[in-house]
């Protein structure tokens, strides 16, 4: 997780205190413009006995928590691809280390993997 970014409720309220609370509560979400760093910053956590188990969050906070879910996920596919990319690498430059020049021509495979600059430098 983030650092310094809440996993619990701002504040916590019964659900009868909420229902009663409710008109003002969505007022002040209202008036909420700017995204929070995280859901929980401003969420109030809602349930029975005051045992959480429901959020009332400002949407403009959700739909902020949504991109940065859909950002984060892009991230993580591009650097399993980056993975993927350096393990085939690693493979093609032992296998040419084993085999020699004749049977693969990895510097031409490497190149058009993305990393000709690492053969240009000797690594």
């Amino acid at each position: 997780m983030a650092r310094g970014l809440r996993t619990r409720a701002a504040r916590a309220l019964p659900s009868a205190a909420a229902r009663a609370e409710l008109g003002a509560i969505v007022r002040e979400f209202e008036a909420t413009t700017k995204p929070s760093r995280s859901l929980a910053e401003r969420a109030i956590e809602v349930g029975r006995y005051n045992r959480g188990t429901a959020w009332i969050v400002p949407s403009v906070d959700a739909q902020a928590a949504i991109e940065r879910e859909e950002a984060m996920s892009r991230r993580i596919a591009e650097l399993e691809d980056e993975v993927e990319n350096l393990e085939m690498f690693a493979f093609l430059v032992e296998r040419k280390r084993r085999m020699g020049d004749d049977l693969l021509d990895v510097e031409e495979a490497v190149t058009k993997l993305g990393f000709g600059d690492l053969l240009d430098s000797g690594q």
